[in-house]
């Protein structure tokens, strides 16, 4: 009998520890990240904006990517910038511990919970119930979504928002493949469920366990039947909801 394969379109770097805890439940396991981190063009913008850190009222932070890049740019800074930078608002723990430097003050979500990256909209209520000034530095990736600045713009905080980096998406081929190859296939970005529905007929799709609402979403507007739903990016919430997959189909 074949060993269930689950297939990880994750981009590098993505959910921690996922990967070396499934084999636990039997499957093989297989990594073809759809999503990988391309080259932006230019990084004036973003040089520009830590420049002028002093300027904002917040630096707001919604991914680990984001934060590795923006904590390294500072650290490479002067020690005049890196004493005088304003509060940085994380998601969550693991984003703030890509931050890589100890800011006066890392603040998280008023109901974080431990080890969980719970979301931008969280994060963006809490910088409006503390009172949060204008404006607000937002470094965020070339396709972002759009919670944190439009509820902090509705509270009438001003948002920047500068890319600082880029991901480029796989081709059909790539993901047709990764499809084929595992019974299980583990999403956590919308564009990738679209770019897998365009790659893959209906008859042929796995069972897609997608990770968040947008992903959730995508995947239903293009009308993936064996779809299983993990509304948090938790590492612990995937294997769980794997471990009952793996149980419905044995």
């Amino acid at each position: 009998m074949r060993t269930p394969r689950v297939v990880l379109t994750l981009s590098d770097g993505g959910l921690p520890g996922l990967a070396q805890t499934l084999p636990g439940l039997g499957v093989a396991v297989e990594s073809a990240p759809l999503l990988r981190v391309g080259k932006l063009p230019d990084t004036r913008a973003l040089d520009l904006a830590l420049l002028r850190l002093e300027e904002f009222a917040a630096v707001a932070v919604t991914s680990p990517r984001a934060a590795r890049i923006v904590g390294a740019r500072i650290s490479q800074r002067s020690s005049s910038l890196r004493r005088n930078l304003p509060p940085f608002w994380a998601v969550g723990p693991s984003t703030a511990l890509a931050l890589g430097f100890p800011p006066p003050a890392v603040r998280l979500p008023h109901d974080q919970v431990p080890g969980s990256d719970r979301g931008a909209r969280r994060l963006a209520d809490s910088m409006v119930a503390a009172g949060v000034g204008s404006s607000v530095l937002f470094p965020c990736g070339e396709h972002h979504r759009n919670e944190l600045p439009d509820r902090l713009r509705r509270a009438g905080v001003e948002v920047e928002e500068t890319v600082c980096y880029r991901m480029v998406l796989a081709t059909r081929a790539e993901a047709h493949a990764a499809c084929r190859r595992g019974e299980i296939v583990v999403v956590a970005s919308a564009r990738v469920v679209r770019l897998l529905a365009e790659s893959v007929p209906p008859a042929s799709r796995p069972w897609l366990v997608a990770i968040g609402n947008s992903s959730a979403e995508a995947a239903m507007r293009a009308g993936w039947r064996s779809l299983a739903v993990v509304s948090e990016p938790s590492a612990d919430r995937v294997r769980e909801v794997i471990r009952l997959l793996l149980t419905a189909l044995a």
